[in-house]
């Protein structure tokens, strides 16, 4: 007799301690938690595929035929002027001077 009220006021106690703001515990909630797992392994494999996916049927990089070489001329000793000479400039004209 005494298991059955040590029982019984374990039962009324774990009652007491749910409060007026406690919800009871959502009957579907694993299933929206097994909903929610779904979800999220979805979007994970959405975002896999769309990344392996366009690595796998990209042809192979196509490589340069030679290594480009590039020749930087030097800098000029004129900094402010002009690589015209006159002579250059009566010549382009035809000789003759307006």
């Amino acid at each position: 007799m005494a298991k059955a009220q040590s029982v019984r006021s374990r039962t009324r106690s774990s009652q007491r301690n749910l409060g007026a703001d406690e919800a009871p515990v959502d009957p579907a909630l694993p299933q929206k938690k097994r909903a929610r797992h779904r979800l999220i392994g979805a979007i994970v494999l959405c975002v896999l595929a769309a990344i392996v996916v366009p690595m796998l049927l990209e042809p192979e990089p196509t490589r340069p035929l030679a290594d480009l070489s590039v020749v930087i001329p030097p800098k000029t000793t004129v900094v402010f002027g002009s690589f015209l000479t006159v002579a250059d400039v009566l010549a382009a004209r035809g000789g003759r001077s307006s």
